[in-house]
């Protein structure tokens, strides 16, 4: 077995959470001696680089808002005073209600604050004339099966919109790197390694009576060591963390996206669709009951399609994430097509699938136990709020109590914590 090494941080992970984590603590002390190792052959190959690519501060919960505003805040930030092109993109998050929806969030509505709070109501035949949305899905024949309502009004988020997400994880790995931190690429955890905290030196430990820590990583037959292990796996956290006993709240499920080319009259029309944002682009927008969303892709004149999590989709790891088609043909194209006639006998030209980590109050976790740090739980939230998160994971590193976030906002690291959670649920999920 090769020597060990020894360093003061190794994270799991190269995803944006992994990298924002390394780069908030070599920023802040540039002599730790911080590894990032990761199985694949460079940074957000999994559900970072496979994700939407969206942002929004429109959240009800004062958590989810200071998380993402002060992480929006710092990418605006970098694009504007470090001239680092995210492609940061306002078109807006737009939502398609009912009445009875409409009606129940309403009194939420009041609540929203700032900037970030900042909406439209849009009546329903301004988006039919604009978008060409059917707003009487209901009186279509297959309306009933499908669950199909008619739209009452659609609400515009304004702060919220899409950005490169390559361009922002390289601008992580890029400063990482010239910080001094060191990446390991092609190089898969196999387990966390477990050894006594006042280790005596006979065979057999850890004993059950020995206290113990998380002292490294173990990567094929070869142990790396740390003062500290930083788990950024994302939806894999919980299965490394099987063997060593750690509850994470963190469970894995599959999402795909399917693309489609904007390639008829109708549908570049509906890419440009004018007056609802400055970008002249159509929002981002979400099909509410279920969840459906279709992301413009201007540069590559395409549509994103993606769905949200029902009832009854299994927590799962899979070996190869693979889109189904069939998925698209039989369960979203139907929905898709009665509320947006111009996507009818469109079928994808390129699709993927990656995992997608889930927590039960749509909240990151962040916590540390027995040098052991864990830190993921995006819950579709990931790139909007990542460095919020990795700035907290870096004062948990650190053994603050406090975090301070971009913008001079001051978060309490313990409350993304197991033990001592104490966040607002996300309550506002459309």
């Amino acid at each position: 077995m090769n020597k060990a090494l020894i360093y003061d941080a190794i994270i799991v992970g190269a995803g944006i959470l992994g990298l924002a984590t390394g780069y908030h603590i070599k920023n802040r002390d540039p002599n730790k001696r911080v590894l990032i190792v990761e199985r694949n052959p460079g940074p957000g190959f999994e559900a970072t680089g496979k994700s939407a690519g969206c942002f929004q501060g429109f959240f009800k919960s004062r958590t989810s808002r200071v998380l993402a505003k002060s992480s929006i805040m710092f990418y605006e930030y970098v694009e504007r005073k470090l001239k680092i092109n995210l492609e940061i993109r306002w078109i807006g998050f737009l939502w398609l209600l009912s009445e009875k929806h409409y009606y129940e969030i309403r009194s939420a509505l009041k609540d929203m604050k700032g900037e970030e709070g900042e909406y439209r109501i849009i009546d329903a035949e301004e988006l039919a004339k604009k978008m060409k949305v059917n707003i009487h899905a209901s009186k279509l024949e297959e309306a009933d099966i499908l669950g199909l309502y008619d739209i009452h009004v659609g609400l515009l988020a304004k702060y919220a919109g899409t950005l490169n997400v390559t361009s922002l994880v390289k601008f992580y790995e890029r400063e990482f790197l010239k910080l001094g931190g060191k990446i390991m690429y092609n190089s898969e955890v196999n387990e966390l390694v477990l050894e006594p905290a006042k280790p005596l030196k006979l065979s057999g430990e850890p004993f059950y009576w020995q206290d113990r820590r998380i002292s490294g990583v173990k990567i094929g037959s070869k142990i790396l060591k740390a003062g500290k292990t930083i788990l950024a796996a994302g939806g894999w956290i919980q299965s490394l963390l099987n063997n060593v006993g750690v509850e994470s709240l963190i469970r894995p499920k599959k999402k795909s996206i399917y693309v489609i080319k904007a390639d008829t009259n109708s549908l570049r029309a509906l890419l440009r669709v004018r007056e609802l944002n400055k970008e002249g682009i159509m929002p981002f927008t979400i099909i509410t009951h279920p969840e459906i969303y279709v992301k413009p892709e201007i540069k590559e004149e395409t549509f994103w399609i993606g769905h949200g999590l029902v009832f009854g989709m299994p927590f799962k790891i899979e070996d190869i994430y693979v889109s189904d088609e069939k998925f698209y043909e039989q369960e979203l194209y139907p929905i898709l097509s009665a509320y947006f006639p111009q996507f009818k006998d469109k079928r994808p030209v390129n699709s993927w699938s990656s995992i997608y980590e889930v927590t039960i109050d749509r909240q990151p976790v962040v916590f540390e136990e027995n040098d052991l740090i864990v830190v993921g739980g995006g819950s579709g939230y990931g790139i909007m709020k990542a460095d919020a998160i990795g700035r907290i994971a870096a004062s948990v590193f650190f053994e603050e109590n406090k975090a301070e976030l971009f913008g001079g906002y001051t978060f309490k690291c313990s409350d993304l914590s197991i033990k001592h959670r104490n966040v607002e649920p996300e309550l506002f999920i459309l």
